[in-house]
């Protein structure tokens, strides 16, 4: 797999919910020690395709930012790395359109440091809730088209809400995002189109297994 489209690691909630104060972020609200597991699936156009895990640990929680171990393991090797994701700050506000409504938003601010990269992303999560219905980041930008789909995996049933975008700076391509607040960094599911240099890639992760506390 193409290691720069590892960035993708988007992270939100999932239906709307009434609640009050900052939205809960994706992974501070976990226990230490809390892991996600998916199965990434990668096909470069009529190729053959190859499969490999991918493992996020919740390493540390600070008062600013939290530590998440990744490791990715194929037959060919297994590297691992560590991510900074810092907690949510207050950007300002916003009235936008997403999935057929109004939604009055404020708009989140969080930075991602991840193999001496630095990067920004940008939320507007609806007033009362958890739920992003807008991400701008240098790795995904999109809008949600559906507030509330039940998704299956991992042997369960899931809330959640779709995004649907394009790869943002990183790549010309497009992802879609199945994101709940049921799991550590809530990302349940991705599907990515992007091209290389003479042919499409496609590449697919779907969520094996969760080991959660909050």
């Amino acid at each position: 797999m193409c290691p720069a489209l590892a960035l993708l690691l988007i992270a939100i909630p999932v239906p709307l919910q009434e609640k009050s104060g900052r939205p809960r972020h994706p992974w501070a609200e976990w226990k230490t020690g809390v892991q996600v597991e998916y199965r990434v699936t990668q096909q470069n156009g009529n190729g053959p395709k190859s499969d490999q895990t991918v493992t996020f640990t919740l390493l540390k929680v600070g008062r600013t930012e939290c530590t998440i171990g990744m490791k990715f393991d194929s037959k060919e090797e297994t590297s691992v790395s560590e991510q900074i994701q810092s907690l949510l700050e207050k950007a300002g506000e916003e009235t936008i359109t997403a999935a057929g409504k109004q939604w009055d938003c404020v708009i989140w601010k969080s930075k991602v440091e991840w193999q001496n990269r630095k990067t920004e992303r940008l939320e507007w999560i609806p007033k009362g809730s958890d739920v992003p219905v807008k991400i701008v980041a240098d790795d995904f930008e999109g809008v949600a088209v559906e507030i509330d789909q039940t998704v299956e995996a991992a042997g369960k049933k899931y809330r959640c809400v779709r995004l649907e975008g394009t790869l943002g700076k990183s790549y010309p391509g497009n992802a879609i995002l199945w994101l709940t607040h049921e799991i550590p960094g809530r990302l349940l599911r991705k599907k990515i189109n992007t091209s290389g240099r003479c042919e499409s890639i496609t590449v697919d992760w779907e969520l094996l297994k969760v080991e959660a506390k909050k």
